[in-house]
């Protein structure tokens, strides 16, 4: 999948190497080295940040979210990099894979990025009680022409081990919603497009925005839920059919020996069981009769 880059093959770490599919999950994530990579790759290179007109502040369960522009340098290269290197040539993948969050694993030490692409229904699982604003970016990104990530800076464990934890820095973390159209010569569009991608909206269209997508969401996974049902009944009148021919072709079969038995007249109207009681008697008087020959045999010689 990545043999096409000499540049990107060299610093791929491992299994890498050989995906032939980007990864959705972490245990198959794209890892690669950024301790080499040139600084004019970074983030901050590609384009421009379009900051928001108001400053906020959210609170979540992993601390105080602004929106700033990040300042590690760890994160803007490495989200750099991948958007140069993994996304923008591979723009079909991306699209083919729905709606969904890139996930940036970026570590310290060693210095290596995992990148994997995480589904909506996962994001939403995940980050629903700790981070509302990834929820916003996948449920309002326009995938034909955006790019959504969550980057985390993580630092080695003090107890040592292959263990990393989250960084205490200003910016431990970084996402955004990121425009992926390049070469726009046209002012005019340029300008439409910079509108486009800058976070006017207040917080409550946002929610609202949100709040709808989620919406949708659920209409669709109740309708799978009734598809998944119909199919389980259709699925069961089927076998109950099947059971029902089943039984009536093993009837039909015990029939047909039943007809094609030979008949023996002579035997019509013997009643089998008197005739084997009468055998069983006979059977016992002769044993009976055996007995008695033997004792009398056994007083002549006793005689004698």
């Amino acid at each position: 999948m990545f043999g096409q880059d000499p540049t990107l093959q060299q610093l791929l770490v491992g299994g890498s190497k050989s995906l032939t599919a980007l990864p959705t999950t972490r245990r198959h994530a794209v890892q690669f080295r950024y301790g080499d990579i040139p600084r004019d790759l970074s983030m901050e290179n590609l384009g421009c940040f379009a900051k928001p007109h108001a400053e906020t502040k959210m609170n979540t369960l992993r601390g105080n979210v602004y929106n700033e522009p990040s300042d590690s340098w760890e994160i803007e290269l490495c989200v750099g990099f991948a958007i140069e290197k993994i996304i923008e040539p591979h723009r079909p993948q991306v699209k083919s894979l729905g709606r969904s969050l890139g996930i940036f694993k970026v570590h310290k030490d060693p210095q290596v990025c995992e990148l994997f692409f995480m589904p909506r229904e996962e994001v939403i699982k995940t980050y629903k009680g700790s981070n509302q604003k990834t929820l916003e970016w996948v449920h309002m990104y326009n995938p034909e022409s955006e790019f959504v990530f969550w980057a985390e800076l993580f630092k080695p464990s003090p107890k040592g081990g292959r263990r990393s934890l989250l960084t205490d820095e200003l910016c431990g973390a970084f996402g955004s919603r990121c425009c992926l159209v390049r070469e726009v010569r046209d002012e005019h569009v340029f300008e439409k497009i910079k509108r486009a991608v800058e976070v006017t909206s207040s917080r409550e269209q946002c929610e609202e925005a949100a709040a709808k997508s989620k919406a949708q969401i659920e209409r669709n996974r109740r309708k799978k839920d009734r598809q998944r049902e119909k199919k389980a009944v259709q699925k069961a009148l089927v076998q109950l059919e099947e059971e029902r021919m089943l039984a009536e072709m093993e009837a039909k079969n015990v029939a047909a020996m039943r007809a094609a038995r030979i008949p023996a007249p002579h035997l019509q109207g013997v009643n089998f069981a008197s005739l084997m009681s009468a055998k069983s008697a006979l059977e016992m008087s002769d044993a009976s009769e055996d007995e008695e020959s033997d004792d009398d045999s056994e007083v002549t010689s006793s005689r004698e």
